[in-house]
């Protein structure tokens, strides 16, 4: 076996050589289909493979101590074992940069690091046992190294990984879901996770190494509810995955009690959200803006400081703006729109208090230009980023058939910021835009759900792919909620609770 990466299923046996050429030869078809590189991951072995080297088990999720043994090196010689994998970031369209809009799936660059560091014995033999780190799951090659040499290899594959805290709760409890061993790095390996077999939303762990934990309300009748992760790269799970060429993936799943007891309530939608981020005065010479804080929910108060013009100065100030629609044949375009005229003062300075605006969320530049001039003659210019804030609804208590209406401001415009998903009682019901209506956005939802208290969630999503109509994508995330809502580019998280009463001829006497 030298030189042989393993590639295990949990099947009892291993699969013949032919059946292995077969599904590299499937995994290189997808690989270019999808723009991967098949060779990201190839090292050179410059004397050739020396020795051999096995992993036990040859499946292993993150935490797990795994064996590893070799034979056939050098006597007394020390090696280094060294676990292969990658860096893995959300792929946004840049242009003069600043982020232009566009998503552009995932981009990835192989990278490698110590595992542990052992000797073989007199007869050149070696046994060392260690945890798998915590990293992205999938198949990664752990490589045996003499003074940075290579010399021999093997594979060890990390499934999936599901846990949640608590295991019990009364309706609307936070459960805390933590995943491992997510392989955001081969987009044919995405789940959606599932709650009594409703789907709710993606899970992705793609700026987080592979490990992701986010919360989900306990709902249902008191009792058991399962909480699924199902490999879902075309948007929907494949069913009887065991037969597919995927058979060695993981559908992992945990069961949460729903017991009696009072209802937990999420604080008010007010109480959620990003807090500010704080900005900071410029390093350098010459004219500058700046924003403290400088990204923040709409309506956020906040200052706008100026430097270094000239003294006794009127200035105006312009924010970049978007105008349009995706989803008409006029298309959208970006505007400059004056806010408002500042003057400096005796040293070419001004600070000027403001509420973040009711405007599309995202990043807007703002500008400084001498007043009265042209657009552009901008004499300085910053960037001050716009975030969603939600609103409380009209009545936390409805009967069938009344409508709820979500509202939310700062929604973007951009392909990571132009929608939100939504999921009641972790069952996701739809979607929402925001550009043609500058960011505010109103949802009316009639209700039809029994009697009791409910749990809206606000996830967000992505609208679109760059190159969207040429490519067989996968996994197909677009329009469904990220439950990870933290990895994702642009994300935040609102949850909403409210209350069907019973019919009102239930309460007559």
């Amino acid at each position: 076996m030298n030189g042989i990466v393993n590639y295990p299923t949990r099947r009892a046996c291993w699969p013949g050589r032919a059946q292995m050429n077969r599904l590299a030869a499937r995994l290189a078809v997808v690989a270019t289909v999808l723009g991967l590189s098949t060779l990201a991951f190839a090292q050179e072995f410059p004397g050739g493979f020396v020795g051999s080297v096995t992993a036990e088990p040859t499946t292993a999720v993150v935490g797990q101590d795994v064996s590893y043994r070799g034979e056939g090196f050098e006597p007394g010689a020390e090696l280094e074992l060294i676990w292969t994998s990658y860096e893995v970031d959300w792929d946004l369209g840049i242009e003069n940069g600043s982020y232009d809009g566009t998503f552009k799936g995932l981009e990835r660059t192989p990278r490698d690091q110590p595992l542990t560091v052992t000797s073989a014995d007199s007869e050149g033999r070696f046994e060392v046992t260690t945890a798998v780190p915590a990293d992205y799951g999938g198949t990664h090659t752990i490589l045996v190294r003499q003074d940075g040499v290579n010399l021999n290899q093997v594979g060890l594959f990390v499934p999936a990984d599901l846990s949640i805290s608590p295991e019990s709760g009364p309706v609307g409890t936070d459960i805390t879901v933590t995943v491992t061993g997510l392989d955001s790095g081969q987009p044919m390996v995405w789940y959606l996770l599932s709650y009594d077999h409703d789907l709710t939303g993606f899970v992705s762990a793609v700026r987080s190494r592979g490990t992701a934990s986010f919360v989900l309300p306990a709902v249902g009748a008191p009792g058991p509810h399962l909480i699924r992760m199902e490999d879902s790269p075309f948007g929907h799970p494949y069913l009887p995955l065991d037969t597919s060429p995927w058979a060695h993936l993981e559908v992992p799943s945990v069961t949460f009690t729903v017991t009696p007891g009072d209802t937990v309530l999420p604080p008010p939608v007010s109480e959620q959200g990003l807090a500010p981020t704080p900005g900071e005065a410029p390093t350098g010479d010459g004219p500058a803006l700046w924003f403290d804080p400088v990204a923040a929910p709409v309506g956020t108060p906040a200052t706008i400081y100026g430097r270094g013009f000239e003294a006794n100065t009127a200035l105006t100030l312009a924010m970049s703006n978007m105008v349009g629609s995706r989803v008409t044949s006029s298309g959208f375009t970006s505007t400059l729109e004056d806010l408002t005229d500042v003057t400096t003062d005796a040293d070419g300075a001004f600070e000027l208090a403001f509420a973040y605006p009711d405007t599309l969320g995202g990043l807007h530049d703002v500008t400084a230009r001498p007043a009265g001039g042209a657009p552009d003659a901008a004499l300085a210019r910053t960037q001050m980023q716009v975030r969603p804030v939600a609103f409380e609804l009209e009545s936390q208590q409805v009967r069938y058939g009344d409508t709820l209406r979500l509202h939310l401001k700062g929604i973007g415009w951009s392909q990571t910021e132009n929608i939100f998903g939504i999921s009641i009682d972790n069952s996701y019901i739809g979607y929402a835009c925001g550009f043609s209506t500058n960011g505010d956005v109103q949802v009316p939802i009639e209700v039809s759900w029994q009697p009791g208290w409910h749990f809206v969630d606000i996830y967000p999503s992505f609208y679109r792919n760059k190159e969207y109509s040429e490519i067989d994508e996968a996994p197909f995330l677009f329009r469904q909620s990220l439950l990870t809502w933290d990895d994702h580019p642009s994300g935040f998280h609102f949850r909403y609770a409210f209350e069907v009463l019973p019919p009102l001829e239930a309460e007559a006497p």
